[in-house]
């Protein structure tokens, strides 16, 4: 496809509307410098499935047109909230989001800080063990003492992340975080942020 000036103009699809593909998307988005696209959609192809196309606006991305992120799941599925486990997300993952979303490491991320706001912060982790020591009946102590010493085994170590990187360690639910990457392409769209 060619413009008004016959320069080659492309598109770029990328397959899976994952976290990966999403936040791919998103950074295309975003260095392509737009600020308002009329002509985005998600849209539900032919089989059922979600399809999601955005336009660069030109900027630093030379003769790309529009982004296709193709997925496999239903639209009913990759709009679901519900869907998916969690992930943990740690401050080098944020910082790779606050670039994504302003081009810098700055704390004045408006993604970053959707994405902080909507998580888990980790304060820190228990390591209990494999199996309790001396469980069985044919010890001699009672239940309480036996519970009193594996409690006693467990070990707490609080997260110091936030101290160490200046950014926390937030677990997030993966649908939540599929979802704010996907508005943030949304609202890039039409210029807003929600």
């Amino acid at each position: 496809i060619h413009d008004e000036n016959h320069n080659m103009q492309q598109d770029i699809v990328i397959v899976g509307a994952g976290i990966s593909g999403l936040a791919t998307a998103l950074a295309l988005q975003n260095a392509g410098k737009i600020s308002k696209i009329a002509s985005d959609s998600v849209s539900e192809r032919g089989d059922g499935r979600a399809s999601i196309s955005t336009s660069t606006g030109g900027g630093f991305i030379k003769n790309v047109r529009t982004i296709h992120v193709i997925e496999k799941s239903s639209m009913k599925s990759f709009l679901s909230l519900t869907k998916g486990a969690g992930a943990l997300i740690t401050p080098n993952g944020l910082r790779a989001l606050q670039y994504i979303d302003n081009g810098n490491d700055d704390n004045d991320s408006f993604l970053m800080n959707r994405i902080i706001e909507s998580s888990s912060c980790l304060e820190g982790s228990a390591f209990i063990p494999a199996s309790p020591p001396n469980m069985d009946n044919g010890s001699g102590r009672s239940e309480g003492e036996r519970k009193q010493e594996y409690e006693q085994r467990m070990m707490f170590v609080k997260d110091t992340t936030m101290e160490e990187f200046g950014l926390p360690q937030v677990f997030i639910r993966w649908a939540s975080l599929r979802h704010i990457l996907y508005s943030s392409i949304m609202n890039n769209n039409e210029g807003t942020r929600e």
